[in-house]
C-alpha cells in the first residue's frame, strides 16, 4: 500500500515538472523565431539542441505516465527543434576540384584576460596552419605568438582590450587591411597566395549580445560585413568569433544577404562557447565561405585558457558543377 502510495506521488511529480519543462522549452522555442524584433527574444534561439533533448526526454516521460496529449506537444516542438539542427549533419560540403590543396586556417579568440599564451602560440603551430587569426590580443600575448611562429609573417593589430587581432600567416600576404565595422570594432582582411590560388579572408569580432546597445552593434558588424561580401569577388572566407549561433537571426540574415556558405554543414555542432562546457556549449565561432569555396575539413580544438576553442577550418575551391 504504501509503496504504491509512492508510485502515485512520484508519477504526479514527474507529470508536473515534464509539463513545466514541456511550456518552458515551448515558449523558448517560439520566442527564438521572433529575434528580429528584440535583442532579448534572439538570446532563446541559441539552445536549439539543448530545447530538442529536454523536450525528447519530457515527451518520453509523459508517454509512459499516460500524459498523451502533453507528450504529443513536447514531441512536436522536439521535431521543430531538430529540423533546425539537423541541416548541420546531413548533406555535407560539396567536393574540391581535382588536385585541389586546401588552405587552413585557425581562428581563436584567445580570450584578452587570459595569459596563457605559451599555450596558445605552441597550438597554433601544432595545428600547421597556413593562416592564423587570433583575436582579444593584446600587446604581450601579441609579443608571444610572434616569438613562438618564427617565420610566419605577421600583421599586428594587437591593442589593449578585448578588441586586438593579429594575423599570422605561412603563405604569402599579398594584401592587408583593417576595418572598422559599426564605426568601430575592428575586422582584418587578408589577400593571401596559396597553392597558385588567390584567397581573401576577412576575420571578425562583432561584441556579445550582452545588453540591448551591444546586440545592436553586433548586428550592425554582421550587416557591415554582409555589405563588404556582396562587393568581393573570387575566394571568400569570413572567419572568427560571431557571437552568434547558426539559429540567431543576424546569422541567417548574414547567410540570406550574402548567400555563402557555412563550414559547419555536414560537421555537426562542434560548440566553442564556454569552452568548459562541452556538450553544453553553443556554437558562435564560424567559418563561411564564398560559393566557389568548399570545406575539406572542420574541427574544434581544446582548451588553451581561453572561454572560447578554437576552430581550424581546411578551404578549398569547389569542384566545378
Amino acid at each position: 500500500m504504501q509503496g504504491a502510495l509512492w508510485r502515485g506521488r512520484a508519477r504526479r511529480l514527474l507529470e508536473r515538472v515534464a509539463t513545466v519543462i514541456t511550456i518552458a522549452c515551448g515558449a523558448a522555442t517560439v520566442l527564438g523565431f521572433l529575434g528580429a524584433l528584440w535583442w532579448v527574444f534572439d538570446l532563446f534561439s541559441h539552445f536549439r539542441p539543448h530545447y530538442a533533448v529536454l523536450l525528447l526526454l519530457c515527451a518520453i516521460g509523459l508517454a509512459a505516465t499516460w500524459r498523451l496529449h502533453v507528450a504529443a506537444t513536447a514531441g512536436v516542438l522536439f521535431a521543430v527543434n531538430v529540423a533546425l539542427v539537423l541541416p548541420l549533419y546531413i548533406g555535407g560540403p560539396a567536393p574540391a576540384a581535382p588536385n585541389a590543396r586546401p588552405i587552413r586556417v585557425l581562428s581563436f579568440n584567445i580570450d584578452y584576460h587570459s595569459t596563457a599564451y605559451d599555450d596558445v602560440a605552441d597550438y597554433a603551430r601544432r595545428t600547421n596552419a597556413d593562416v592564423v587569426f587570433l583575436l582579444e590580443v593584446q600587446p604581450p600575448a601579441a609579443a608571444r605568438a610572434k616569438t613562438r611562429l618564427a617565420g610566419y609573417a605577421v600583421v599586428d593589430r594587437s591593442e589593449p582590450g578585448p578588441w586586438g587581432l593579429l594575423a599570422l600567416s605561412r603563405v604569402p600576404i599579398r594584401k592587408h587591411q583593417l576595418h572598422r565595422f559599426a564605426g568601430e570594432y575592428p575586422a582584418l582582411e587578408l589577400d593571401v597566395e596559396h597553392a597558385g590560388v588567390m584567397y581573401t579572408l576577412l576575420a571578425i569580432h562583432p561584441p556579445p549580445p550582452i545588453g540591448g546597445g551591444w546586440s545592436h552593434d553586433r548586428d550592425v558588424v554582421l550587416r557591415e560585413v554582409g555589405a563588404w561580401a556582396r562587393k568581393q569577388h573570387g575566394h571568400v572566407a569570413i572567419i572568427g568569433d560571431f557571437n552568434a549561433t547558426p539559429w540567431a537571426a543576424p546569422m541567417r540574415a548574414l547567410l540570406d544577404a550574402t548567400g555563402y556558405d557555412s563550414s559547419q554543414r555536414g560537421f555537426g555542432i562542434q560548440a566553442t562557447w564556454p569552452s568548459g562546457a562541452g556538450p553544453l556549449g553553443i556554437p558562435i565561432d564560424h567559418c563561411i565561405h564564398s560559393p566557389s569555396l568548399t570545406t575539406v575539413s572542420r574541427a574544434i580544438g581544446g582548451d588553451y585558457g581561453s572561454d572560447h576553442r578554437p576552430l581550424v577550418v581546411e578551404l578549398a575551391p569547389r569542384k566545378p558543377d
